[in-house]
């Protein structure tokens, strides 16, 4: 059995592997890493980090404008 980690995400708790990376939970939930920035505990956060017990995950959406378009 693997080990479970509890996270906060998008402010509801759940239940996932200890040895998930933030690249990998994105691409299961389906955000887009060029349009998205995984924020951990209130930072922005590399794709690489691994999930730790209590982080509280949010994405936030890049949006880009372009003035006169």
């Amino acid at each position: 059995m693997r080990r479970q980690v509890r996270v906060r995400l998008e402010g509801e708790e759940v239940s996932v592997d200890a040895s998930m990376r933030i690249s990998e939970l994105m691409r299961e939930l389906g955000y887009h890493p060029e349009a998205h920035v995984p924020v951990v505990n209130g930072s922005p956060a590399p794709e690489r980090m691994y999930l730790s017990d209590g982080d509280d995950v949010r994405f936030v959406r890049i949006t880009v404008h372009h003035p006169g378009v």
